[in-house]
C-alpha cells in the first residue's frame, strides 16, 4: 500500500515539466534550482550592464564621429583662408581686389562657426569652446597686402591634432566595444547553459512522468477493484 501511496503521489512530482518545455526555461522558480537561481540572476545583471555599456561606448563613438566630420570642414575653411592669405599678397592686387578676398574669409570663418552650432549630438554641442575667434580666424584681415600666415597654420595645426586625439578615443572605443560584445556573448552563453531546457531531456522527462502517472492510475484501479473484490466476498460470505 505504502508503494502504491508512493507511486500515486508522483502525479505531483515535477508538475512543471510541461511548462518548462513550452517556455524553453528550465528555471521556472527558485525552487527548481536555488543555487543557479541565484547565479542566473546575478548573471542577468552583468549582462544588461555589458550590453548598456556597449551601446554606451558606441553613443559615444557616435558623436566623436559627428565632431570629426565637422572638424574636417573647419580644416578645408582653414586651407581656403590660407590659400586665400597668399593670394592677396600678390602685390599686384588694387586694395579692392583685396577688399574682396578679405570678404570671403570673413564668409569663411563665419562658416566655422556655422559648422560648430550645428555640430551637435542628441542637441548638446560636440565641439565645446571651438570658434573661429578662438581660433583666431574672426579678426583676420589681409586687406594691407600682408596676412600672419603664422595665425592660420596654428589654426590648421589645432584642428589637426583635435582630429587626431578623436582618431585615438575612436580606436579606444573600437576595441572596448568589440570586448564588450565578446563578454556579452560569453555570459549570455554561461546564462543559457544555467537556464535553457535541454528539449530533448525534457520531452524525455515528460514521457517517463505520463508512463508511470499511467501506471500509477492502473495501481490504484487495481486497487480499488481489490478492495471491492474483498468487500463483496465479505458480504457474501
Amino acid at each position: 500500500m505504502a508503494g502504491i501511496s508512493g507511486i500515486g503521489g508522483y502525479n505531483s512530482y515535477n508538475s512543471n515539466i510541461y511548462g518548462k518545455i513550452a517556455s524553453g526555461n528550465r528555471i521556472q522558480s527558485a525552487k527548481d534550482d536555488p543555487a543557479g537561481q541565484a547565479i542566473a540572476s546575478k548573471q542577468e545583471a552583468q549582462l544588461r550592464a555589458q550590453k548598456m555599456q556597449q551601446r554606451n561606448a558606441a553613443m559615444q563613438q557616435d558623436a566623436i564621429n559627428i565632431a570629426d566630420g565637422a572638424r574636417a570642414g573647419i580644416n578645408d575653411y582653414l586651407q581656403d583662408i590660407n590659400a586665400l592669405s597668399v593670394q592677396a599678397m600678390n602685390g599686384l592686387y588694387s586694395d579692392s581686389d583685396r577688399q574682396a578676398i578679405q570678404n570671403q574669409i570673413n564668409q569663411y570663418a563665419t562658416g566655422i562657426d556655422d559648422t560648430v552650432s550645428q555640430a551637435k549630438y542628441n542637441e548638446n554641442s560636440v565641439l565645446g569652446g571651438t570658434s573661429a575667434r578662438s581660433l583666431g580666424m574672426q579678426n583676420f584681415d589681409v586687406t594691407s597686402g600682408e596676412a600672419n600666415l603664422d595665425a592660420v597654420d596654428a589654426a590648421i595645426n589645432s584642428v589637426n591634432g583635435s582630429r587626431a586625439q578623436d582618431g585615438a578615443v575612436s580606436n579606444g572605443l573600437d576595441h572596448s566595444i568589440s570586448n564588450l560584445g565578446t563578454a556579452a556573448v560569453n555570459t549570455e552563453a554561461s546564462l543559457s547553459r544555467i537556464t535553457d531546457q535541454d528539449i530533448g531531456e525534457g520531452v524525455t522527462q515528460q514521457k517517463r512522468e505520463e508512463a508511470l502517472n499511467q501506471y500509477s492510475m492502473a495501481m490504484q484501479r487495481r486497487q480499488m477493484d481489490d478492495q471491492q473484490s474483498l468487500i463483496n466476498r465479505m458480504f457474501n460470505a
